[in-house]
């Protein structure tokens, strides 16, 4: 339990504190200049499993793979494993910015499919590395996200995030975490409570 209690981070729950229940959330998302919900409508979201390696090429042409058979399913979105770009940490020299290799041939492999993806990868920004998320689409990158809740491995390499990631597409509101945040109950009820489908 002392495990699970340290990795929370309080500042960052204050939409804990609205009561849900109150308003009618597509009406509460259009009050004082709130950005109002998508439409929505019924999609198709895929998930792309597979064990991403050390060779960025490998793992670029895996997930096309994947978003290929996804598309061809009729999937709007494919959402593929943490850190499936770069692979799993093993050190500062696999980390790239999100303007990188591996971010624009997501980029470009969203265009040619005309599909969203959600891949990941060990961001570096300014010296510092990021376990990191990106949401892109046939118009480039959407959105990214910085892990905010990092497990004990991940924090003797990488900086916490501090910030939530949430992007309307034209089906949906969506909102990114990231391995770790899924054990945060914290986490998951905030993209709810912003009105994340």
């Amino acid at each position: 339990r002392e495990a699970r209690l340290g990795v929370r981070r309080p500042v960052l729950y204050k939409e804990l504190l609205n009561n849900s229940y109150t308003w009618n959330p597509l009406a509460f998302f259009r009050l004082y200049g709130l950005q109002p919900l998508p439409e929505g409508a019924a999609t198709q979201v895929g998930v792309g499993q597979f064990n991403p390696g050390p060779d960025k090429a490998a793992n670029l042409r895996r997930i096309g793979e994947l978003a290929r058979d996804a598309r061809q399913a009729g999937a709007k979105l494919l959402v593929l494993p943490e850190l499936s770009l770069t692979g799993p940490y093993a050190g500062a020299q696999m980390a790239e910015t999100l303007d990188g290799p591996s971010v624009t041939g997501l980029i470009e492999l969203a265009a040619e499919l005309d599909l969203y993806l959600v891949g990941g990868l060990v961001e570096a920004d300014r010296g510092t590395l990021y376990n990191t998320a990106v949401l892109v689409g046939p118009q480039g990158l959407l959105c990214s996200y910085r892990k905010i809740h990092l497990s004990a491995q991940e924090r003797t390499w990488a900086e916490a995030g501090g910030q939530w990631c949430i992007h309307d597409l034209p089906f949906a509101r969506i909102g990114l975490l990231i391995g770790e945040d899924a054990q945060v109950p914290e986490a998951g009820r905030i993209l709810a409570l912003k009105g994340c489908d």
